[in-house]
């Protein structure tokens, strides 16, 4: 798996199932939310969804500071 920044990327925060953020990553491979602290779902896309071909998600993180979250899309389906 390539360590390169996802460039592109649509990143969706959920909170209880309900989307909070939706954002795409820049050429450094971030995007930035200014979430409160609280337990999120974090999924990360390429491209866009529906039309994606790699995923990433983190399940029931829990935010209580700022802080940088990082995710390695998996492989192509």
């Amino acid at each position: 798996m390539s360590e390169d920044p996802a460039v592109g990327e649509t990143v969706i925060i959920k909170q209880n199932g309900i989307e909070v953020f939706r954002g795409t990553t820049n050429d450094a491979g971030y995007t930035g939310c200014n979430c409160p602290n609280g337990t999120y779902d974090i999924y990360a896309y390429k491209p866009a969804p529906p039309n994606d071909t790699q995923s990433a998600q983190k399940l029931g993180h829990v935010l209580s500071a700022p802080e940088t979250v990082k995710l390695q899309l998996g492989p192509y389906y």
